[in-house]
């Protein structure tokens, strides 16, 4: 009986020991709340102290309890394994990213200096998942650091804050009163700074931070892109103004000088834009009230048969306005068609244009097509037959490759090499196209020489037949309102001056 009572006492005192080991039940929750709090879910927290303790939270003593809690309240908690977690510290000296939502669309910097550009799927126990063109990635948010700006604007308004937001045209920037977004082409000076520090002002101008204008044309064919609104701009063949966002018109001064009032009206009917990408279709017309029919007998002169005495001679693009090479002989296209109609031409374009794989600038294409009225207005040549001074007679006819339908297709291309120097190129079907010399070109536009024509108009018969064709060159932006461009065929020469903005 004795043996019996002094094993029991034995038992109870050992068990007594045991459970007093054990952890309590506020060291459990406690545990789990700060866990919770430095990004850890439950089966994060198991791993961690499995690995480090050899049990779970429930086998725990009181003693590593008390260990683990001073742990986490700690200047440098524990973390979850490849996981960070949420509240925003200092590390390096290098300030981590405090400003990340849902949403949020940039290049993000990393503390490992990665550069990720994407946006931000979900932000869930310490990681967010970002989208990028590379595929999504789960990046702890102690990893990232904050990016902030102080901008200038052209108006002296000034703006500092963490960037929440960013496309090719646009920064969105937080500011302490609320955020605030920010057209690129508004801003007159800016400083970057990531993770605190300063950004060098080559490494900003590098990566294309502020904003350019954009295409409403490549050489002589339309993109869908209009004019920003309130905007004037002049070329060399042709003024403009952007009504809104979605609406502008150009018009030809030349023509209009010439009594041939006329107004070219592009309207931005679609439009999709991503933080990476931008699509435009824009539909459009041109109508001239007093449009000279020798312009369409020029443009399409290689479709004219010209008969010297009731004999086929040649065609009116190679004949020109001479004939017999005779310098006394001349004509000019308003001797064989001198009345003038009511012309008008429709134009679809659709544009595409993403931010460039290697992060600098833009890369875009556009595809258009364009009719008109030409022979429909010009069906039959009526003038009389012309009658040289060596007593030839002349006559003109439409000939049997003419066709029915006047039309112009086209696809273009424009890559940003620099932040001020843009590559375009073109390509082209057009029954009116006609590959012209330098010097040619150039007589055409001033008017000058035997077959100028009119100034500031390309109307000259001239040129060889070229149903396809296809051009390149390069834009160069002296400043932000100037481009100057040079390429390989008519006009060889364009230039762009947005030189008003209300």
């Amino acid at each position: 009986m004795y043996k019996r009572i002094i094993t029991l006492l034995i038992i109870a005192i050992s068990f007594s020991i045991v459970t007093a080991e054990l952890i309590l039940p506020a060291q459990t929750n406690a545990i789990v709340a700060l866990a919770n709090e430095n990004g850890f879910t439950n089966e994060n927290l198991e791993q961690y102290l499995i690995k480090h303790y050899g049990t779970t939270v429930h086998g725990l003593s009181r003693e590593q309890a008390i260990q683990i809690i001073n742990r986490f309240q700690s200047e440098n908690p524990p973390a979850p394994l490849n996981i960070g977690y949420i509240k925003p510290v200092v590390v390096e000296e290098l300030l981590l990213a405090q400003s990340l939502e849902v949403g949020m669309s940039k290049r993000f910097y990393m503390i490992d200096d990665n550069i990720i550009d994407g946006t931000i799927l979900s932000i869930e126990e310490g990681v967010c998942a970002i989208k990028t063109v590379d595929g999504n990635l789960n990046i702890p948010v102690n990893e990232i650091l904050e990016e902030t700006v102080d901008l200038l604007k052209k108006d002296a308004s000034r703006f500092k804050g963490p960037i929440i937001h960013e496309t090719l045209e646009e920064l969105v920037i937080r500011s302490k009163y609320g955020d605030v977004a920010i057209q690129k082409k508004d801003i007159k000076d800016l400083d970057r700074y990531r993770g605190g520090r300063l950004i060098p002002k080559t490494e900003v101008t590098k990566n294309f931070y502020k904003g350019e204008a954009e295409l409403i044309s490549v050489f002589l064919d339309d993109t869908a892109f209009p004019l920003e609104a309130n905007t004037f701009y002049l070329s060399g063949l042709s003024v403009g103004y952007g009504f809104t966002e979605r609406f502008m018109i150009t018009t030809k001064f030349a023509s209009n000088f010439a009594g041939d009032l006329n107004l070219h009206p592009k309207l931005r009917v679609y439009h999709k834009k991503t933080a990476d990408t931008e699509q435009a279709l824009s539909i459009g017309f041109g109508l001239h009230r007093n449009y000279p029919k020798s312009s369409i007998l020029a443009k399409y002169s290689h479709f004219v048969n010209v008969y010297k005495n009731d004999v086929l001679d040649s065609t009116l693009n190679i004949t020109g306005f001479k004939y017999n090479n005779v310098d006394n002989n001349l004509a000019t296209i308003d001797d064989i068609e001198s009345e003038k109609g009511v012309f008008a031409e429709f134009f679809s374009v659709y544009s595409s244009r993403r931010k460039n794989p290697t992060g600098r600038g833009k890369v875009g294409w556009t595809v258009g097509i364009k009719v008109s009225n030409a022979f429909s207005l010009l069906n039959e040549i009526n003038s009389k037959p012309i009658i040289s001074d060596d007593d030839d007679v002349y006559t003109y006819k439409w000939n049997d490759e003419r066709g029915t339908i006047a039309y112009r297709a086209w696809a273009s291309f424009e890559y940003d090499l620099r932040k001020d120097l843009k590559f375009v190129g073109s390509a082209w079907m057009d029954n009116g196209n006609k590959s012209k010399t330098l010097s040619e070109t150039i007589e055409d536009f001033t008017g000058e020489g035997d077959n100028g024509g009119a100034g500031f108009i390309f109307d000259s018969p001239i040129g060889t037949f070229t149903p396809f064709d296809f051009d390149f060159g390069i834009l160069y932006a002296v400043n932000e309102n100037f481009r100057i461009g040079v390429h390989f065929q008519q006009p060889y020469i364009d230039i762009y001056w947005k030189f008003f903005e209300f």
